[in-house]
């Protein structure tokens, strides 16, 4: 009987150590994936104001301006779509 609850009470320590292990697993994907969307959150805000500014370029004639504006704006969706 003895070695029955040993064995028994390893399996135990050993199935709550796993779930320990799965605990902190878990927070990290959860860390990395609130990571991930705060980046993508930046990119969308840089975005919207690139795309506002190359706007205001290009209505006031500064179409060089403008047009550089919205090269960065193409690299930053490039960015964003690597991010996601």
């Amino acid at each position: 009987m003895d070695v029955l609850e040993e064995f028994l009470d390893d399996c135990d320590r050993k199935a709550q150590q796993d779930k320990n292990k799965l605990v902190l697993v878990q927070r990290s994907f959860s860390t990395e994936i609130i990571a991930k969307v705060e980046k993508v959150q930046m990119l969308n805000e840089d975005i919207g104001k690139l795309l506002a500014r190359a706007e205001v370029l290009g209505s006031n004639g500064i179409l060089d301006q403008s047009q550089r504006v919205l090269e960065e704006v193409d690299r930053l969706t490039q960015l964003k779509k690597e991010s996601e």
